[in-house]
C-alpha cells in the first residue's frame, strides 16, 4: 500500500516537473529570439543608445534594458 502511494506521488511529480519545463521553455524562447536580434543589432553597429536600439527592434525600452541586463549577467 505504501509502495503504490509512494509510486503515485512520483508520478505527479514528474508529471507536474514535466509541465513546468515545458512552459518555461516556451516562454524563454521568446527572450532568446530577441536576445539574438540585439547580438545581431550590436555586431553591426557598434554601440547605440537604448532608445534607438529600442526602435530598431521593436521593442519598448524596458525590455531592451532586461536584454542588455540579462547578456551582461550571462557573459555574453
Amino acid at each position: 500500500m505504501l509502495a503504490r502511494l509512494k509510486r503515485i506521488a512520483l508520478t505527479a511529480i514528474g508529471a507536474i516537473g514535466l509541465l513546468w519545463k515545458a512552459v518555461g521553455g516556451k516562454r524563454h524562447a521568446r527572450s532568446s529570439a530577441d536576445t539574438l536580434k540585439v547580438l545581431r543589432l550590436l555586431a553591426a553597429h557598434t554601440s547605440a543608445p537604448v532608445p534607438e536600439l529600442a526602435s530598431r527592434l521593436n521593442l519598448s525600452t524596458h525590455e531592451t534594458v532586461r536584454l542588455l541586463t540579462d547578456l551582461e549577467e550571462g557573459g555574453a
